[in-house]
């Protein structure tokens, strides 16, 4: 079950990013299967495990994106990139006192930081700077 859906919609037209965007998608919705499957308790170390694995290629993903746009994207739309990593650090470091509560609002805070991060690429300025400045 998906939590969260890839649309034709969040495509860049580059196909080795959308790629990524889909893998992302899938490492998130993994996330999201095992926070609301019916034995989860908030110390679950398969959903932190999850999560290392979600922030992993999510660093791999920026490298890739930095790699193929140029220094004029990546300086405009790139400023808060790190957020997400900085937040499941926070998730790990503080495992055993996380809560549940803490949990959720991560979750809901991944779900739209990602389909924001995607539909920002899709915007129509962003599209035609992209078009002019793409290195690969």
């Amino acid at each position: 079950m998906n939590y969260i859906n890839w649309k034709k919609t969040y495509e860049t037209g580059i196909e080795e990013i959308d790629k990524q965007y889909m893998v992302l998608f899938k490492k998130m919705n993994l996330f999201f299967v095992e926070l609301f499957s019916v034995d989860f308790n908030a110390k679950d170390d398969l959903l932190f495990d999850i999560l290392k694995e979600l922030k992993a290629y999510y660093e791999y993903h920026l490298v890739c994106e930095k790699n193929i746009y140029s220094e004029e994207i990546i300086e405009k739309y790139y400023k808060d990139e790190n957020i997400l990593t900085g937040k499941i650090n926070e998730l790990i470091k503080t495992k055993q006192k996380t809560d549940i509560v803490e949990i959720y609002k991560f979750a809901e805070f991944l779900r739209k930081w990602l389909v924001e991060h995607i539909l920002m690429l899709n915007d129509k300025s962003f599209k035609e700077v992209l078009r002019k400045s793409v290195i690969v």
